[in-house]
C-alpha cells in the first residue's frame, strides 16, 4: 500500500466515493418508488372504503 502513487491513491478514493454515491442514490430511488406505490395502494383502499361506506350516486 505505502508503493501507490498520491495520484493512484486519489484516484482510488475517488473512485471509491463515486461508487458510494452510486450506490446511496439506486437505493433512494428505490425505496422512492417502494414508498410511492405503498401510498398508491394505500389511497386505492381508502377510496374502496369510502365507496362502501358511502356509495356513488
Amino acid at each position: 500500500m505505502s508503493n501507490l502513487s498520491i495520484r493512484r491513491s486519489l484516484t482510488l478514493a475517488l473512485a471509491a466515493l463515486v461508487l458510494m454515491i452510486a450506490l446511496i442514490s439506486a437505493v433512494g430511488i428505490y425505496s422512492n418508488q417502494t414508498g410511492s406505490q405503498a401510498v398508491n395502494e394505500l389511497s386505492d383502499i381508502n377510496i374502496e372504503q369510502a365507496n362502501t361506506i358511502n356509495p356513488p350516486r
